[in-house]
C-alpha cells in the first residue's frame, strides 16, 4: 500500500491539511486554503493545558501551540498529509478541535497509522 505508510512523528518533516477555512461567525471561504503544520507528540498532546485525556491511542494532533494555524469547522473528514522523508503521506484525518488556532489547542486528527491492519485489510 503506496499511498499510506507508518512512521513515527520524528521522522515527519512538515505536515498540511486542506480546508475552507471557517471560524467563529465567518463565512466558508470559497477557495480551498492550505495549513502547514508540525506534528505535535501524544504525551505533550496529552498534557492537561492541551488536551488531556481526550486524546486516545487512535488520535494524533497536529499544529502550533502558540496557535495562528489550525484546520476549521468545515474541514472534518480532509487529508493530513505529512512530507516523510521527500514522500506525500496520509497520517491523519481531520477530526476535531477546541475552537480554531487557539493557543495550546491544536488539532485532533483520526491516526491512519494506527487503522493501516484495517485499511489493508479493506481493499486487499
Amino acid at each position: 500500500m503506496d499511498a499510506v505508510q507508518a512512521s513515527q512523528p520524528g521522522g515527519v518533516s512538515l505536515c498540511w491539511e486542506e480546508g475552507h477555512l471557517q471560524a467563529w461567525g465567518d463565512e466558508v471561504s470559497k477557495f480551498l486554503q492550505e495549513a502547514r503544520l508540525p506534528l505535535i507528540p501524544n504525551e505533550q498532546c496529552r498534557s492537561p493545558e492541551v488536551h488531556g485525556t481526550q486524546i486516545t491511542s487512535d488520535m494524533l494532533c497536529a499544529g502550533y501551540l502558540e496557535g495562528g494555524t489550525d484546520a476549521c469547522q468545515g474541514d472534518s473528514g480532509g487529508p493530513l498529509v505529512c512530507d516523510e522523508h521527500g514522500r506525500a503521506t496520509l497520517r491523519g484525518i481531520v477530526s476535531w478541535g477546541t475552537g480554531c488556532a487557539l493557543e495550546n489547542k491544536p488539532g485532533v486528527y483520526t491516526s491512519v497509522t494506527h487503522y493501516l491492519d484495517w485499511i489493508q485489510s479493506r481493499i486487499g
